[in-house]
Parts: C-alpha cells; structure tokens; sequence
C-alpha cells in the first residue's frame, strides 16, 4: 500500500490510503457507498513484549451513534476473525 492510493471494496467502501508506518499503523480514509463524508481509520499493532501483539482499531467522524455502534461490531468481528490465525 501506498500513501494516495485510492481503493474501493467489493462491498462499496472506498477511500485512500494517508499514513503508512510498516509494522506499526496504517491511517486510511474510509466511506460507505451510503455516507456523505469519509471518516478516518487508523488501524495500530502495539507490542506486548516478545511474543505478543495488540491491533488496535480506531475509527473517528463518524455520522452518528448508530453507525458507530455498526463499526465497533465490524471491528470486534474482524479481530474475533483473526484469532482463529493464532
């Protein structure tokens, strides 16, 4: 990924890539197909010592409380996902 690349999913998100910090943090836009504006997602990996890693979603300017609620369930149900890799 580079800093300015746009994307857009299969499922209608789209938005571009701002802050790229290899092993660290990726900042990106980010639009549902529904939303009027973009907000901001920041996706972190936080070392836990020598063997262990946090991801730590954060995802700000969003419409409203509802959508917020929608996001922090996308986001719970992506790490529930990726614990099935370990």
């Amino acid at each position: 990924m580079d800093v300015g690349q746009q994307y857009i999913t299969s499922e209608g998100v789209s938005g571009e890539i701002r802050v790229v910090n290899q092993y660290q943090n990726i900042r990106l836009t980010w639009k549902n197909e529904n939303w009027v504006k973009s907000s901001t997602l920041q996706i972190r990996t936080i070392s836990n010592g020598s063997d262990k890693t946090t991801l730590s979603f954060h995802q700000e300017n969003l419409p409203d409380i509802n959508v917020r609620e929608e996001m922090k369930m996308r986001w719970e149900e992506t790490l529930n996902s990726l614990r099935t890799f370990i």
